[in-house]
């Protein structure tokens, strides 16, 4: 958007010292039609570029690049950019329609992902984590401390869903010691704690897996099965949190009864 200004960071370790790096945003096919920042230091460690944009014109085809002046290699763990006025990593505008949506409570995450999601891939220094694939490249930015965040600014309730597919009894376990955990008392609470969130969140809402009736679902089982796994889901983290409220797995008929 023209006049907007765009903040942005690279994670990058330079193999060789080969000449500069160059970041650069485009707003059109013209040569001048874009702005560009000069990297002279890029070293044999990985490191930290921070840089600020202005566009000069509004365009649906934006494009930033990294390039170099010659022959060589670069590694790129990251190359983030984002509007300036984004709200800890989250978009101004979006949030702002989200608080006139006004819903009452966000269910993370969503949908079958679940079943294949392990949520300590998404705690910790965001260019630290591992990326999983799902359909596409998930680079676990927005992990659970992001989502609680996130429910926080926008003042909703967070319902979490753990891990019923491929998941564990003890990953459930530690997940909900992470969220409510006191910092002082549980080794996942000081792990928050460590991270730079003291308080326990005071999470009231977990649900127990996704459509867990459906055969398409990672660690589908018969309803027999599941209200097997699902009572030990439910003995383990209430010995955690007896304050919890589950949400467990329906469907019309058998799944239901």
């Amino acid at each position: 958007m023209q006049g907007r200004q765009y903040v942005g960071y690279a994670m990058l370790q330079q193999v060789a010292d080969l000449g500069p790096v160059k970041i650069r945003l485009d707003w059109g096919a013209d040569p001048a039609a874009g702005v560009e920042m000069v990297l002279d230091s890029v070293t044999a460690q990985y490191q930290r570029v921070d840089f600020r944009f202005t566009a000069g014109a509004s365009t649906d085809q934006g494009r930033l690049s990294l390039t170099m002046t010659q022959p060589g290699y670069v590694w790129v763990a990251c190359l983030s950019l984002m509007p300036a006025d984004n709200v800890r990593g989250m978009r101004a505008d979006t949030l702002a329609l989200l608080k006139r949506l006004n819903a009452p409570i966000y269910r993370w995450p969503g949908g079958n992902f679940v079943s294949g999601y392990h949520w300590k891939d998404g705690v910790g220094p965001r260019d630290r984590r591992p990326p999983t694939v799902w359909g596409d490249v998930e680079d676990n930015d927005f992990g659970i401390d992001e989502f609680l965040d996130f429910c926080r600014e926008i003042q909703t309730e967070p319902l979490i869903v753990v891990n019923t597919g491929l998941g564990s009894v003890s990953e459930a376990v530690e997940e909900l010691e992470y969220v409510n955990g006191r910092a002082e008392e549980t080794p996942w609470g000081a792990r928050r704690a460590a991270a730079g969130h003291r308080a326990p969140y005071g999470v009231r809402w977990w649900g127990l897996g996704n459509e867990m009736y459906g055969d398409w679902q990672l660690g589908h089982v018969p309803a027999e099965r599941y209200a097997v796994r699902h009572n030990a889901f439910v003995r383990a983290m209430k010995q955690v949190d007896p304050q919890i409220t589950v949400v467990a797995v329906g469907a019309p008929g058998k799944w239901n009864d």
